[in-house]
């Protein structure tokens, strides 16, 4: 995603999602399930979580999650602090 972008649609054969964020701060909404992702622009440094997983496509789980988990929230925290630092002094 460029600099100024904030939302992107993708499409493809399988289905399409959509990616908001910017540069070092993404979440991805699929049939797959919500993705976020934080990274440090430049150095190919990354992290991501599935935040909410979407239909099991092969074998179901042993047990469905129920809400998000301690490192979903610590996740969604730092997306948050990502964006914001990233809106006050990247932009």
């Amino acid at each position: 995603m460029g600099e100024d972008n904030i939302a992107v649609t993708n499409p493809s054969k399988t289905g399409a999602s959509l990616s908001l964020g910017r540069r070092g701060a993404t979440l991805n909404f699929s049939g797959r399930g919500t993705k976020a992702t934080i990274g440090l622009p430049g150095t190919g440094l990354s992290y991501s979580e599935i935040l909410h997983a979407g239909p099991p496509t092969a074998l179901p789980r042993e047990e469905p999650a129920s809400g998000l988990s301690t490192g979903g929230w610590i996740t969604i925290g730092l997306l948050a602090l990502a964006v914001i630092l990233v809106a006050m002094f990247g932009g």
